[in-house]
């Protein structure tokens, strides 16, 4: 996410924002040592969308990119189930208690 330790970027409040949020989800999903050790994400259910994409919005008048991640939980997480609950926990922890408590209960209904 820091395009190489490039200083303007590692620095940058919204970047280091960035990697705390994406290091808790990542803890939360594949437990506290999985920041620290090596994770094998080797997909459960597909060979096309193994991996973790990174990827930056560029903006014309913006200085900085927006990094962005994509995640594709539903191949390495233990199951659907699992993925709401900490869905759910990490939204109200960030402070978006009202989608933490209605995350499940839309993704049931979704599908």
């Amino acid at each position: 996410m820091t395009l190489g330790n490039e200083r303007a970027f590692v620095n940058h409040l919204g970047i280091q924002h960035a990697i705390a949020n994406v290091t808790h989800l990542w803890r939360l999903l594949f437990g506290q040592d999985a920041v620290d050790n090596d994770v094998s994400l080797t997909s459960k259910n597909s060979i096309y969308t193994t991996g973790v994409v990174i990827y930056y919005d560029l903006t014309p008048g913006r200085a900085m990119p927006l990094p962005k991640v994509y995640i594709p939980v539903r191949h390495y997480a233990e199951s659907d189930e699992h993925i709401c609950q900490v869905m759910s926990q990490y939204y109200h922890e960030i402070g978006f208690v009202k989608s933490g408590s209605t995350y499940q209960q839309m993704v049931e209904e979704a599908l």
